[in-house]
């Protein structure tokens, strides 16, 4: 109801002072009623606010302040001094909201809401604000822009972690899995859910005992979200509502496979799970022992349950650890092009240049890359004649874009340089046929089903090897969803170009639903003083190595590769015909 009563006052006034005051009452009447959808509002107050850098008497506005006319016949105007005063600090405050509601947070550089002066050039309140000071500062109504306008590096980051506090191990689980905590804090392992929670001095004012337990994911009323996967056993503090004076770290065991794919295309994060949803919390990796916090010192327990997700809570909780590819929110620009390049470790670079005009309102894109490994079905992935570059994901575009948008992506892979010079040599370009491989691009035929299909002969595709190791794929679209790069090194003979190849055959090349990997241990457990004999197998995440342990007393081998989920998974243990054969420890 605000919203709409302040836009048609914008709508209807004609003074350009009531005009910004309901542009104001747009911005905070969106932000206050999408405080659960931040994405949601951040969009709907660039539009508002690019509404009114569009009109005709703000362009005027700011091209007067940006001609070189003498001050005189400008700068007495103290109603025109208000006026740009007024939309830069909109500006300020609206991008310090954008910058704690996006990820990553954007730079003065990238400010989507611009204003195009009558002469055509394009003024970035964010960066141009400073200028105008200068033209301002002889009125003695200096804007003092270096307030309203920081620099990116100036721009404190709302969650702070914890800093250095004195804990010390302590004891105090019961079998009920309580523990106590006192003035003087602690560190309190908590098998049942392979955590640990670390309490400075004074977090509590005075006594507490607190239940910790194990949710099942069964029975958690909290589902992941779209693109995550819980990877860590879910830890509830009870009981509700106690809050800490201090802040208190947790480490979560988890056992999300940390190779060079996780670290480069995939982020961990500990999640709050309320009745709402999952609530974010500023997340640390801890991979190697060195980097626990020092205040703990019996190390031999830690190395068992490492990997950790290590974050800090100021109430009772319920914390999971969770895994998804990494995104970066861009923002698109009306009047301007924009560019987007990202490194994603030493193997893939993606870059998306976007015209300037491409579209009527500014546009909030999601961009993924998935790495292949992960996603790739199987008999797909160990097909030595197939090489799958990762998939492009870019989600928020409801309509074709004005222009096409030009695509590069470069990836570099020791199966590269098995390709033969004959099929492509080094620093060579071609044009990327069927008769090379496919650009797949899936459409959603409903909620749960995508089709993939050929984008060689819709769209001109090309394919270049700067290297041995390395090719790069480039090519336009209007509209995204996901793509990937296919090259298919078999003989000719045997690709039927006419329906995509034998690639895509039996619904494509990819499960996008399968976008984590994990590590596993198994174990082997030979029984001989009962009847009958028994022989056990277990394979088990990472996170419940220690426990399996204390039950077991057997230590269980590492999974020799990393797990996908869904994938069936085959090991074998020595049997005879008769009897199970004598196994030691987990023999496998």
């Amino acid at each position: 109801m605000a919203f709409k009563e302040a836009f048609e006052a914008f709508s209807k006034e004609s003074c350009i002072a009531d005009k910004i005051l309901a542009a104001k009452l747009m911005i905070i009447s969106v932000i206050f009623s999408n405080l659960t959808k931040p994405e949601a509002a951040v969009l709907r107050c660039l539009h508002s606010l690019q509404e009114l850098h569009d009109l005709d008497a703000i362009r005027e506005e700011f091209s007067s302040l940006d001609r070189e006319e003498t001050k005189t016949t400008y700068l007495k105007k103290e109603e025109s001094v208000e006026i740009v005063k007024s939309v830069l600090k909109i500006n300020k405050i609206l991008f310090e909201f954008v910058r704690m509601s996006l990820k990553p947070p954007p730079t003065v550089e990238e400010w989507p809401a611009t204003i195009k002066l009558m002469d055509e050039q394009i003024y970035n309140p964010l960066i141009d604000g400073r200028l105008s000071e200068e033209r301002l500062i002889d009125t003695g109504m200096a804007l003092n822009l270096h307030d309203i306008v920081e620099d990116d590096n100036k721009v404190k980051d709302p969650i702070t972690d914890v800093t250095e506090f004195g804990v010390i191990e302590s004891s105090g689980q019961t079998p009920d899995n309580s523990i106590t905590v006192n003035k003087e804090g602690g560190c309190f392992r908590v098998p049942v859910a392979s955590a640990f929670l670390l309490f400075p001095p004074n977090a509590v004012e005075e006594k507490v005992t607190l239940k910790c337990s194990r949710v099942k994911y069964k029975e958690c009323e909290v589902k992941p979200r779209d693109g995550e996967l819980f990877v860590s056993r879910i830890l509830k503090i009870e009981p509700e509502g106690v809050t800490f004076k201090k802040p208190v770290t947790v480490l979560v065991s988890h056992s999300a496979n940390e190779d060079q794919d996780f670290l480069h295309f995939y982020e961990l994060i500990v999640e709050n799970l309320i009745p709402t949803g999952c609530q974010e919390l500023k997340t640390e990796r801890i991979s190697f022992i060195e980097d626990v916090p020092k205040q703990i010192s019996n190390e031999e327990i830690l190395r068992d349950y490492l990997p950790f997700a290590k974050a800090t809570i100021h109430e009772t909780c319920t914390l999971v650890a969770a895994t998804r590819v990494r995104s970066d929110q861009i923002l698109i620009p009306t009047n301007r092009s924009y560019s987007f390049s990202k490194q994603y470790g030493d193997n893939a670079e993606l870059k998306i240049t976007f015209p300037a005009d491409i579209t009527k309102k500014i546009l909030i894109l999601k961009v993924q890359l998935f790495p292949a490994d992960a996603v790739v079905k199987k008999d797909i992935r160990l097909d030595k004649n197939i090489i799958c570059a990762p998939v492009i994901r870019v989600s928020g575009q409801k309509t074709p874009f004005l222009k096409a948008v030009d695509v590069e992506l470069t990836y570099s892979h020791n199966d590269v340089a098995n390709i033969k010079d004959k099929f492509l040599s080094v620093r060579k370009t071609i044009q990327f046929t069927t008769d090379y491989g496919l650009l797949l691009r899936s459409q959603e035929e409903n909620e749960s089903v995508s089709k993939w299909l050929n984008l060689n002969e819709s769209n001109k595709v090309y394919i270049e090897r700067p290297r041995k190791d390395q090719l790069k794929f480039s090519f336009s679209v209007e509209h995204f969803s996901d793509i990937h790069p296919v090259v298919d090194m078999s003989e000719p003979s045997t690709v039927s170009p006419r329906d995509g190849g034998r690639v895509v055959r039996d619904g494509g090349v990819v499960d996008m639903k399968n976008q984590a990997c994990y590590d596993a241990y198994v174990w082997a457990v030979h029984k001989t003083g009962i009847i009958p004999k028994t022989l056990h197998s277990l394979l088990a995440p990472k996170q419940a190595r220690r426990d399996l342990y204390d039950q077991l007393k057997v230590n269980g081998v590492r999974f020799m590769h990393r797990l996908n989920c869904g994938e069936p998974v085959f090991f074998c243990v020595p049997m005879s015909d008769s009897d199970h054969l004598p196994l030691k420890d987990n023999t496998l």
